[in-house]
């Protein structure tokens, strides 16, 4: 493939034979079409392993807080009996109510498929955004990838461990991915079209990460800062940085306006609650930040971060994929010197803070291959599917089994505790 090739977005492919009603199947429907079988099949692997059932801390904090929206429509909980239990991440401002760190974005979305489809389907909504993620990861891809290429980011986002991980979880790591690449996909088609509907929509989507969390309220005024300097030299109107900011205000506005109610003023979050010490710091930045580097070439991407560094160079170096590159760059570092900033030791599970940018390590590494002379590529692609990809699916099929089993047992004593213990029971 020669070299320009790789960088013509959405371009079109050579196209087939006319079908059997005479309508041509060409390469890049080919591709959606593998695309969207992916994601069922990524689906597919996450039903094999799930269990309905919940088993970390920050899963109980986010579905504890949408039973309370769905019953009461309220995001703080008055305790009732004394030896109630209400979980590590919970802590009161005035004595009475006590309310989760956690924002409410993924609450109410879990408090919303509760009411209409039922408890059961909760569990059921972060493995649906999760394979939804890949076709939308795909279709982002499309916009510097031939559909091939495309396909081939959103493989390895799919054998991704901590993405398939944090699928099963019931945390909020998941749909901050969905968000984003939601996000970019809507603000990447605004920018080519003009159109200042999109711009709003993906003011809207990348306006809602804060609200499921916080800190990646990054997200969002990075996407304006890059929208202004397109702005400045003329790519985009003004309109379009004007409306993507009106989207983006409003679930932020939302959010203030809770916050206000619940904790007495509108830039005031759960960690301002008391028993929270300060949560990041420039001390912890310097502590932290090789740890989680380490951790995230060890435990989240594994042997692909090499090629993602060398795929970032050239994305910057080409002239015309170097605000994009750039975007991309500033995404990802922001990120990652956001939560090496965070007051939380740095462990295995840490990945997760970031796991909403591992698109863009695996953008950058595929672009690597899709621009490399034949030869090199034959070597680099090579590489990958003798590293990368034994190393993604067997920590994959790892993690999944265990958590399959710790699930599965909390499934099976909740299935039990339903069965024989009458209801209303102090258990």
């Amino acid at each position: 493939m020669p070299k320009n090739q790789a960088n013509e977005p959405d371009r079109d492919e050579p196209r087939s034979a006319p079908g059997r009603f005479g309508h041509p199947f060409n390469t890049q429907t080919k591709a959606l079409v593998a695309a969207l079988g992916l994601s069922l099949l990524h689906f597919g692997l996450l039903m094999h392993f799930y269990a309905p059932a919940i088993s970390t801390p920050d899963a109980q904090g986010y579905f504890a807080q949408a039973r309370l929206i769905a019953r009461t429509g309220h995001t703080g909980l008055v305790p009732e009996p004394p030896i109630q239990y209400i979980g590590p991440h919970w802590h009161t401002p005035d004595g009475v109510r006590d309310f989760t760190t956690f924002p409410p974005g993924l609450p109410v979305l879990l408090a919303t498929t509760r009411r209409f489809l039922g408890i059961q389907a909760m569990f059921l909504v972060n493995p649906l955004l999760a394979s939804f993620s890949l076709l939308l990861l795909f279709l982002l891809a499309r916009k510097w990838l031939p559909a091939g290429w495309a396909l081939f980011a959103a493989l390895l986002f799919a054998l991704n461990p901590a993405f398939d991980e944090h699928a099963l979880f019931g945390d909020s790591h998941v749909p901050v991915v969905f968000l984003t690449l939601s996000g970019l996909l809507l603000l990447k088609k605004a920018t080519r079209e003009r159109s200042t509907g999109l711009a709003a929509l993906a003011g809207v989507a990348l306006g809602l990460l804060p609200t499921v969390r916080h800190a990646e309220a990054t997200v969002p005024v990075l996407a304006g800062l890059y929208l202004l300097w397109q702005a400045r030299t003329g790519k985009v109107t003004n309109k379009t940085l004007i409306w993507f900011t009106l989207g983006a205000a409003i679930p932020v506005a939302l959010l203030a306006a809770r916050n206000w109610t619940a904790f007495g003023a509108p830039w005031r979050t759960g960690y301002h609650l008391p028993g929270q010490g300060p949560q990041f710091g420039l001390g912890y930045l310097a502590e932290h930040l090789i740890p989680f580097f380490l951790t995230l070439t060890a435990d989240g991407l594994g042997p692909l971060i090499l090629f993602a560094f060398a795929g970032f160079a050239v994305l910057v170096q080409r002239h015309n994929s170097r605000a994009d590159g750039l975007f991309l760059l500033a995404l990802a570092g922001t990120a990652l010197i956001v939560y090496a900033s965070y007051a939380w030791p740095v462990d295995r599970q840490s990945i997760r803070f970031v796991l909403y940018t591992f698109p863009f390590y695996i953008l950058a590494a595929v672009y690597l291959l899709a621009t490399a002379r034949r030869g090199l590529r034959a070597v680099l692609v090579a590489a990958i599917l003798v590293l990368a990809i034994p190393w993604s699916v067997g920590t994959t099929l790892r993690k999944l089994e265990r958590l399959h089993f710790r699930n599965g047992a909390v499934a099976r004593v909740t299935e039990g505790i339903q069965r024989e213990v009458p209801p209303g029971s102090v258990l």
